[in-house]
């Protein structure tokens, strides 16, 4: 089965996302582009005032998604098929009727199928399933376990599964199902097999199936942050904030966590046009060492009673489940350096989407989403970020460009933010030499 993008490279990403829009609004999340991918396939047709991905599909748009996802359209329409309801509407009724007959679907009494109420995500996972071959009458998954199977098949997330199902989710959900393993192994994915079915052209599924093979190859990636508390990494960034200018920052940071022990090292410089600003952070037995502008003081770290296996757990996501692909607008490989370049861009909704992960990682689930819009004012999108892969298929650097804009008191500011996170040494490899001078450290009470 298809794996969701690893934990930890995702759980790395959003964390950085996370530090900045935790505190800020966000956007809704869209998912037209999918929506157009389907269309293009032929998969998916929208109304006759468009996608309406704003409102909860129906019972009878989700079975024709199902049957269309089947590959069985061209011969529900030429078929002879009949029901027995009598409140199916007549853009539906062959749709309906084939799936009648196949067993696929089932009325809500004898003569009425109840076309217009409202398909939830339980149903539409249901019909995605059958659509790659599972058999709930032959025991392969329950109605009522539809969601967990079909998160482990890799068709719904937690974001999906959550809240209101709208068409927004229904065609993200449609997307995942054709990158998953129909269960005859023939196939690689639900759309390979519509393919070769010839219910969606090669012509126009090329480009999506080479966009899968491309994802693949990302989920591949041996992640250093998998099983590793030990790591160095050189961060830099370039920050352009417009009329308030720009700023530059270069950043060193190496950690060894032990136990209950934490050692840490960070040297930052910043650079704000003739202006440079030095900082030195070094931890240890407890303690904060900082200088800065010649001044060295030490603080206690607080770390006595903090319980690091706990602390760790919250970098998991549990059962929380995020699958990006359906986030992803573009991907494409290139090589640089002898390194191998993933690029991904991303529709502006994973920022929200990459904070909902964030907040159920943490443990924080009862955090509104309307009442962190309301602490601040910025707007954020991650147009695009970057995995560097090395010729053993480690990941050896991440890369992020991030947009902000600002409004405050009439006055708007774009602030555009790009940096890559190098990976210099995990594990064994990490070492870290403490400052010869600690004893020259003042020691400050720390403020409640």
């Amino acid at each position: 089965m298809r794996k969701v993008l690893k934990k930890s490279i995702f759980t790395a990403s959003i964390a950085i996302i996370l530090a900045f829009t935790l505190m800020f609004s966000v956007l809704g999340a869209n998912f037209e582009h999918v929506a157009e991918n389907l269309r293009d396939l032929g998969l998916f047709r929208g109304t006759e005032t468009g996608f309406e991905l704003d409102r909860e599909p129906t019972r009878a748009e989700a079975v024709v998604m199902m049957i269309r996802f089947l590959g069985l359209e061209e011969a529900a329409q030429a078929g002879d098929a009949d029901h027995p309801f009598t409140d199916v509407p007549a853009w539906a009724s062959s749709y309906v009727a084939y799936a009648y007959e196949l067993g696929l679907t089932t009325g809500a009494t004898e003569t009425e199928f109840r076309p217009n109420e409202v398909c939830t995500a339980q149903m539409f996972v249901t019909f995605m399933l059958r659509a790659l071959g599972y058999d709930d009458a032959a025991g392969d998954f329950t109605f009522a376990n539809a969601i967990p199977f079909g998160t482990q098949v890799g068709v719904i997330d937690s974001l999906l599964a959550e809240g209101t199902f709208l068409r927004d989710d229904m065609v993200a959900v449609a997307f995942l199902a054709l990158n998953a393993d129909p269960k005859d192994a023939e196939y690689d994915s639900l759309l390979e097999k519509l393919v070769s079915e010839g219910a969606v052209t090669l012509a126009a599924a090329a480009p999506i199936l080479e966009f899968f093979a491309t994802y693949a190859q990302l989920e591949l990636i041996d992640d250093p942050f998998a099983d590793e508390t030990n790591i160095e990494m050189a961060v830099n960034m370039d920050i352009d904030m417009g009329i308030l200018g720009s700023v530059s920052l270069t950043m060193n940071m190496a950690m060894i966590m032990e136990d209950a022990d934490i050692v840490m090292k960070i040297d930052i410089v910043m650079k704000m046009g003739e202006d440079e600003i030095a900082m030195n952070i070094f931890v240890a037995d407890g303690f904060v060492y900082t200088e800065i502008d010649g001044e060295k003081i030490k603080v206690d770290a607080g770390l006595a009673d903090l319980d690091l296996e706990s602390m760790l757990e919250l970098t998991e996501m549990s059962d929380f489940t995020l699958n990006p692909i359906y986030f992803l607008t573009s991907l494409t490989k290139t090589t640089q350096d002898e390194l191998t370049v993933f690029t991904m861009t991303f529709a502006d909704s994973f920022v929200e989407a990459a904070m909902e992960a964030a907040v159920a990682m943490m443990g924080t689930a009862g955090v509104d989403a309307d009442e962190l819009a309301a602490m601040g004012n910025m707007e954020i999108t991650v147009p695009s970020m970057r995995y560097y892969v090395d010729a053993d298929g480690n990941l050896a650097k991440m890369g992020m460009v991030m947009r902000m804009v600002i409004s405050e008191e009439g006055l708007t500011i774009p602030i555009n933010m790009d940096f890559d996170i190098e990976i210099i040494a995990v594990g064994d490899d990490v070492v870290i030499t403490p400052p010869d001078n600690l004893d020259e450290f003042e020691l400050v009470e720390a403020e409640d």
